[in-house]
């Protein structure tokens, strides 16, 4: 279950931030915190986006910056970051919610991946997702979609 990879510490709600990087990086601090990734795995991540493009626009509004275990995933982790204000990524498209996705191995994101799949997929859902101004009703989405 996502939830399982998530709490309250992991939630984030912020009006703006400057750019698509600081969103990634604000994202990436609890995981950074508690030692899910470390540092190499933050500027793992930018290097990819800024070499490869928006490969981790996986939906309208959102982001999944995620890199390959081995650039320094310590531990299974999420993080969220809601950005009430939006940014522009690099395509131009607007971004709102940046789930950050760390895995310690390649066979254990595809629960997870189908998982967050199912919930992007359905529009609603994806709408109520991005709608959500606070980490309690982040929370509470979530529970709710997993039930």
């Amino acid at each position: 279950m996502l939830i399982e990879l998530l709490n309250e510490e992991k939630m984030q709600v912020v009006d703006e931030v400057k750019s698509w990087e600081e969103g990634i990086e604000i994202a990436a601090t609890p995981l950074l915190k508690k030692n899910y990734i470390t540092i190499k795995y933050l500027r793992s991540m930018l290097d990819d986006v800024k070499e490869l493009g928006p490969y981790i626009n996986i939906a309208p509004g959102i982001i999944m910056p995620h890199s390959r275990p081995e650039n320094g995933v310590l531990q299974s982790g999420m993080s969220i970051l809601k950005i009430n204000n939006g940014i522009p990524f690099i395509n131009n498209e607007k971004i709102y919610l940046v789930i950050m996705l760390a895995l310690i191995d390649d066979k254990s994101h595809l629960n997870y991946m189908s998982q967050l799949a199912t919930l992007l997929m359905d529009e609603a859902k994806r709408n109520e997702l991005l709608a959500v101004t606070n980490v309690n009703d982040l929370k509470e989405l979530l529970i709710k979609v997993e039930k």
